[in-house]
């Protein structure tokens, strides 16, 4: 299966914004939650990747990536600091993708 270089751009991104490095945003037993299910919400969301394509990438099967994706709505619906974050996550790819990830 090819990866899709947009989703490491989109980890990357990511990665540089929190000032993190990417490969933690895609260890499984990271410490930032948080933000490796915003790269996976971004990923899924900017890319043209599926579920299982973002899960090979993160090491996970595409029903963690769906998981990690509800939770991390749920955590935005109750969090504002966080939801704060990821909009800001949100203009950063967008801008960026005006310029083509």
């Amino acid at each position: 299966m090819q990866h899709d270089s947009s989703v490491e751009r989109i980890i990357a991104q990511v990665a540089k914004v929190a000032d993190v490095k990417a490969g933690d945003l895609q260890d499984r037993r990271t410490q930032l939650k948080d933000l490796r299910r915003m790269a996976m919400e971004l990923s899924y969301r900017y890319s043209n990747c599926k579920q299982k394509e973002i899960g090979a990438i993160f090491g996970v099967d595409y029903s963690t990536v769906s998981q990690n994706r509800v939770r991390l709505k749920t955590r935005l619906k109750s969090n504002r600091k966080l939801k704060h974050q990821f909009d800001q996550f949100i203009k950063h790819i967008d801008k960026l993708s005006k310029s083509k990830i």
